[in-house]
């Protein structure tokens, strides 16, 4: 058996039968009368498995060739180089969002709502920046999935609840701006609303987050191939692509659309006649008497 995906040079297989198999979803009928599937891992990879509605799930892999090219992992120098200009980028961003963190937390007179919403920010991005990097590079530097069946479900949750949190204080902030400045006293968020707020975008993360424990799936039993034992991290095919249009409407253009009816809103209240500066004189203490 030798299965292709359109794409040319992949010779680690038997000279058995082939056939083309341009998607992930597509079944493909091979001249031996079995049904196969290409499985899509999360790097966009794919996977030959056997049609679960078939008679032939329990296939042998060990009899075939891997249908794909081997490289099991990147040269030396380029796992170093990503990884040296990684962690640059984690260093500053990390000394940047712990400043922010100082200023805010040890001067009382920073701890405004918005201010409180940017230290907020500042604590998914401090996150972000010492778990994510090393996931990503521990996936593109490794042909198998490497990180095991507790990384697979907590690498998708862990990257969309932080997502989720950071852009949902992005949309607080907007928020927060329009009633500071549009609205009447009464209606602007105070440090309560606030606190409310920041423990909202956490609890909303998390939330939209958890899918991606339940309907990720680590692939490593029966995939012992004749050269080669293969290891990928994959997405339940059914549920998941409802979700994916969720985050992206969660994610892009729920918020875009509330920022920019915000900042719309604040440009149109700036601009308005009623709101134009005017030059204040300033009059010295000891003359506003005389």
């Amino acid at each position: 058996m030798c299965v292709h995906r359109n794409v040319p040079d992949y010779t680690n297989c038997d000279s058995g039968i082939t056939t083309e198999l341009s998607t992930p979803d597509t079944n493909s009928t091979i001249n031996d009368g079995k049904s196969y599937n290409l499985e899509m891992d999360i790097r966009s990879g794919y996977h030959v498995v056997m049609s679960r509605n078939s008679t032939y799930d329990n296939l042998d892999y060990s009899k075939y060739f891997f249908p794909n090219e081997m490289w099991l992992r990147k040269a030396d120098w380029e796992i170093g180089l990503k990884a040296t200009a990684s962690l640059v980028m984690v260093i500053l961003g990390i000394v940047g969002n712990a400043l922010l963190l100082t200023v805010v937390l040890r001067t009382r007179s920073m701890r405004t709502p918005a201010n409180l919403l940017i230290a907020n920010m500042a604590v998914a991005d401090l996150a972000t920046l010492i778990i994510l990097p090393w996931i990503f590079i521990c996936m593109d530097c490794f042909q198998n999935y490497i990180l095991g069946e507790i990384g697979c479900k907590a690498q998708g949750f862990l990257e969309c609840s932080l997502l989720f949190t950071g852009v949902l204080n992005l949309v607080a902030v907007s928020y927060d701006r329009l009633t500071a400045i549009v609205m009447p006293l009464e209606a602007r968020l105070t440090v309560r609303g606030a606190h409310i707020l920041m423990a909202s975008t956490w609890v909303t993360g998390v939330i939209l987050g958890l899918p991606l424990i339940f309907f990720r799936m680590y692939r490593v039993r029966e995939r012992k191939w004749k050269n080669f034992y293969e290891t990928y991290c994959t997405e339940e095919t059914k549920v998941m692509p409802i979700y994916w249009y969720v985050v992206i409407v969660f994610v892009v253009w729920l918020p875009l659309v509330i920022m920019v009816l915000c900042y719309s809103a604040l440009f149109f209240k700036a601009s308005s006649p009623g709101n134009s500066y005017e030059t204040v004189s300033i009059i010295p203490l000891s003359q506003r008497h005389t």
